[in-house]
């Protein structure tokens, strides 16, 4: 896969047309989250993070989880600054 998302430009090109945009999906853990990044194909820099956890205890573990915001939001802030500030 993560050589059909780095391709050559010519290559693309060729497959596509001049005016090809690219976006994906990257799939990641983090801590008991699996996360899933969209980036769509824009020209503007947007990432839209999904955390997702399978709750199988009922309504607490469900409140643990969200005590756990502000560590999946300083992740996603993470994986941004990466990304795009190299």
């Amino acid at each position: 896969m993560e050589s059909i998302f780095s391709p050559e430009v010519g290559k693309f090109r060729k497959a596509f047309s001049e005016n090809y945009r690219v976006g994906g999906t990257i799939r990641f853990n983090f801590e008991d989250f699996i996360v899933m990044v969209s980036l769509p194909p824009d020209e503007k820099v947007l990432a839209n993070f999904n955390f997702h956890f399978d709750i199988k205890e009922g309504s607490d573990e469900v409140m643990k989880k969200l005590k756990s915001y502000h560590a999946t939001m300083r992740k996603a802030e993470e994986v941004l600054e990466v990304l795009f500030d190299g």
